[in-house]
């Protein structure tokens, strides 16, 4: 296979400058997450001392959600296009802030929602579930 050594320099070339490119955008983006997270420790560190405030003025004691409101926060999660590839229970929870008994609670009770390979995600309308498909008994008559 003859080929001609400047094409193949140029070609090299043609690749490193892309390279250096993406190697620039990977730079970039890094900067970015880095300022994301930053504020994103800043509300957490926020949303905790507004939790530890409420704590000292109830005098300790958590205000309990009502299952509606607990229901609300998990379905919101669902209509994230980021739980369209399913989602653990731990997953559910940090992003509703529900706890994690909590949350698999509301998930075992919500019929819009199912557990596939470990993983819940929204049901897809019309499509069969796990009873569906089993066997179901017959009642003869006899």
């Amino acid at each position: 296979m003859n080929t001609d050594p400047s094409l193949i320099e140029a070609t090299i070339r043609d690749l490193l400058v892309v390279r250096k490119s993406l190697e620039h955008r990977r730079h970039k983006l890094t900067a970015q997450l880095d300022q994301l997270d930053a504020r994103i420790a800043s509300w957490q560190r926020q949303l905790h001392a507004d939790d530890r405030k409420q704590e000292e003025e109830t005098g300790g004691k958590r205000q309990r959600r009502s299952k509606t409101e607990c229901r609300r926060l998990v379905e919101a999660v669902f209509e994230k296009p980021t739980a369209a590839s399913g989602m653990s229970i731990r997953q559910v929870a940090n992003e509703s802030g529900l706890p994690w008994t909590t949350t698999r609670s509301v998930l075992r009770r919500l019929s819009t929602v199912e557990e596939r390979d470990g993983l819940w995600r929204k049901k897809v309308p019309g499509s069969r579930t796990k009873m569906a498909l089993e066997p179901h008994a017959v009642d003869t008559g006899k």
